[in-house]
């Protein structure tokens, strides 16, 4: 069982998103789980402002559903923090259009990247090509 009273009190110092992962640890959290039951909002003050929040992204249709006008998923992400070394933590979520289903997956990516994300998200672009490590 975690300490709630110690994860209240515990505080990012913002220069690596190890710090983040490494507290996790400390606590015996997987990273995922630390950041949905803790920070699901994640420590925006590291974010450029038009950066924040969760952006939706394109739809990925299903054309082998044919039948079912419903079948595809949209793609989300939420930039949850950045680093003073220039590493992001980013939330990608994809939602089923037909079940509401979705699937959240945590990543560390290069900040530079992580916002030229949202920048394609926003204009609906697909451009993007992400370089992503495993968080």
């Amino acid at each position: 069982m975690c300490n709630r009273n110690l994860i209240e009190e515990w505080s990012w110092d913002g220069s690596s998103i190890d710090g983040i992962k490494r507290f996790a640890a400390e606590l015996g959290i997987g990273l995922q789980k630390f950041v949905e039951s803790f920070f699901c909002d994640g420590w925006p003050e590291t974010v450029p402002e038009p950066y924040r929040g969760v952006v939706k992204g394109p739809i990925s249709r299903d054309f082998t559903q044919g039948e079912n006008s419903l079948a595809g998923h949209q793609n989300y992400t939420h930039i949850l923090a950045i680093d003073l070394a220039g590493a992001a933590l980013v939330m990608d979520i994809t939602g089923c259009l037909y079940t509401d289903g979705e699937i959240q997956t945590l990543v560390e990516r290069p900040a530079a990247d992580a916002l030229a994300k949202v920048d394609e998200y926003r204009l609906g672009g697909s451009a993007y090509r992400p370089e992503v490590r495993e968080a």
